[in-house]
């Protein structure tokens, strides 16, 4: 109670003193009522970045560079043709409308090309050559029987090569994408299944090499260069658990 005494006494002086100090202040105006108000100064109000006005941007008149019949075309334009963004469809379509032999010629002459840079190592020239060559198959179709196999034929051979680079280029995923689609033409592919399986030992996925090898067989039960995969397979997995082995040594040894 003492000291609800004292917060009482307190709070009165505090009113007391405010109610001498706003008679004071009102006296004071009232005898300068005449003089000359004070100029105020404008305070500046800082926004946050949530507040600022963005509408004033949407007001603003187009420039000549937005100007409509100024822009430049997909082929004028470094910064798409360095994208890939054209959205110009010429091309694909004076593609599409070259005969079905054209582009089947096509095809064979820049696999042909690749061919040619992947014997000389020039892996960045025949990988490009490669994919123009499966381009010419995204818009060809077919009528004949015979347009069929040659179809099939230059497509197969086509990915087995692109795959063959992308293994050089230390690219598996993409090697392994293009063995997988070269075995969507001809599921019996023994340079798909051989390649595939190789890459498979590398990465040590034993299991997977195993059963493409054993495809591979399956096909082609008199193949050498299945075969010796095969031993270079097992010889493989005996080393990898013989290391296996030497690390659980150590660890209980030390």
């Amino acid at each position: 109670m003492e000291l609800s005494a004292k917060a009482a006494e307190f709070a009165d002086t505090i009113i007391r003193l405010y109610g001498e100090k706003k008679q004071a202040k009102a006296e004071g105006a009232g005898e300068n009522a005449n003089d000359k108000p004070k100029e105020t100064v404008p305070v500046e109000i800082v926004k946050d970045k949530y507040s600022v006005d963005y509408t004033k941007w949407e007001k603003m008149p187009e420039t000549a560079d937005e100007d409509p019949t100024k822009k430049l075309s997909p082929e004028e334009n470094e910064y798409l043709k360095q994208m890939g963004c054209f959205h110009d469809r010429r091309k694909e379509r004076e593609l599409y409308e070259k005969s079905t032999k054209e582009k089947l010629d096509n095809a064979k002459r820049f696999k042909e090309e690749g061919n040619a840079a992947l014997k000389v190592k020039d892996y960045e020239k025949a990988s490009y050559l490669y994919q123009k060559a499966l381009l010419q198959f995204d818009y060809t179709f077919t009528d004949t029987k015979e347009e069929d196999e040659i179809f099939n034929k230059e497509k197969e051979a086509c990915h087995l090569n692109f795959g063959l680079v992308r293994s050089y280029q230390k690219n598996f995923e993409d090697a392994l994408n293009q063995y997988a689609l070269a075995l969507q033409i001809n599921k019996k592919s023994i340079k798909a299944l051989y390649r595939m399986a190789q890459i498979y030992i590398q990465q040590d996925k034993f299991e997977e090499a195993r059963e493409k090898i054993e495809k591979a067989k399956e096909f082609d039960p008199q193949n050498a260069e299945v075969a010796n995969l095969m031993l270079e397979l097992q010889r493989k997995v005996e080393a990898h658990k013989q290391r296996e082995k030497n690390v659980y040594k150590n660890i209980f040894s030390g």
